[in-house]
């Protein structure tokens, strides 16, 4: 799991589809498709950041056996998916520098994860929000980011 429940949504939308296995945490671009979202994966500094995934996108087992329709929060992969644009969530899709501190500054790198510093991998990571807590004892910290 890499949202907690425990989270205010500013701005959302589910305009969006997504063509690959993701869990919820991650954040997304738009893609070159138009309407679609991928992973962030190009240089950061030059993208714009669309927001992070609400719901886990999995592969449509259908064929297979039968959907599990109880399950909250999956999206198969191709279908359209809630994207929060604006809020503070609690995750643990964090990659750390060392320790977070409450209002350390909260970047995406190249591979739609947070971070903690500035650089990633020689490139410049696209700033969203701050940290407003430490992380707990399972690595969860709280973040507020606005990618409008």
């Amino acid at each position: 799991m890499a949202l907690k429940g425990d989270r205010q949504i500013f701005a959302e939308t589910a305009a969006f589809r997504l063509n690959e296995v993701k869990e919820r945490g991650y954040f997304v671009m738009l893609d070159s498709t138009e309407g679609y979202v991928k992973v962030v994966d190009a240089t950061t500094a030059t993208i714009n950041v669309l927001g992070c995934l609400l719901h886990d996108v999995v592969a449509d087992t259908s064929a297979t056996g039968p959907v599990n329709y109880q399950k909250a929060f999956t999206q198969f992969v191709g279908g359209m998916v809630p994207v929060i644009e604006a809020g503070r969530i609690k995750t643990n899709i964090v990659h750390t520098s060392g320790t977070i501190a409450v209002n350390d500054k909260a970047y995406v790198n190249k591979s739609g994860i947070l971070v903690d510093y500035a650089l990633s991998e020689g490139e410049v990571c696209k700033e969203v929000g701050v940290f407003e807590s430490t992380a707990d004892t399972d690595g969860y910290v709280t973040v507020r980011f606005d990618c409008k």
